[in-house]
């Protein structure tokens, strides 16, 4: 296949597929990004966290399709199956505590401390740091920019489910980086 050659306005338009249906993925994170805001904005109105995880579920899939490396991609796969679970969890379909499970009350997960507790908490914890690492370890831009809409919407979530939480992990952040 032979490289054409396109001018620089040609470059910047995005290409539509059969039916006129923009699909790059410039537009779709664009999507994904308006959809997971109005999906906070509307879960804090609500107070309905399911709203934050249904807005950005999309995102989550999306992430796991462009991942290519073995660890990104299983990082990515990871949240896929955690966000099924936070929604059971939330949900008091599952219930379990890490905390007693394990004896423990951190838990040193790629570099972070994370307390350990109820699962409803820790789930989005541990989103929060898969977010992080791919963030660091991904090179596409529509990878990082994925990233960033999990990473805003799984703090998001623990701030209306936990808010405790989330502070004290922001606080130990500070602290071990202080």
């Amino acid at each position: 296949m032979a490289w054409e050659k396109v001018t620089a306005e040609e470059a910047i338009q995005p290409k539509a597929k059969k039916g006129g249906k923009f699909s790059t993925p410039t537009i779709l994170c664009i999507i994904f990004s308006i959809f997971a805001l109005l999906a906070i904005s509307l879960s804090f109105y609500l107070q309905n966290p399911y709203l934050i995880l249904v807005g950005y579920f999309p995102a989550v899939v999306y992430e796991a399709m462009r991942t290519a490396g073995p660890y990104t991609k299983a990082a990515s796969a990871g949240m896929v199956l955690l966000i099924i679970l936070e929604a059971l969890a939330i949900k008091g379909v599952i219930q379990f505590n890490l905390a007693d499970f394990l004896g423990k009350e951190t838990a040193y997960i790629k570099g972070y401390w994370l307390p350990l507790g109820e699962i409803v908490t820790v789930f989005p914890l541990i989103t929060i740091v898969l977010a992080i690492l791919l963030f660091q370890r991904t090179i596409g831009k529509y990878t990082k920019w994925l990233s960033v809409i999990i990473l805003v919407s799984s703090v998001a979530l623990l701030w209306q489910i936990n808010r405790e939480a989330l502070i004290e992990i922001i606080r130990t952040y500070l602290n071990y980086q202080l």
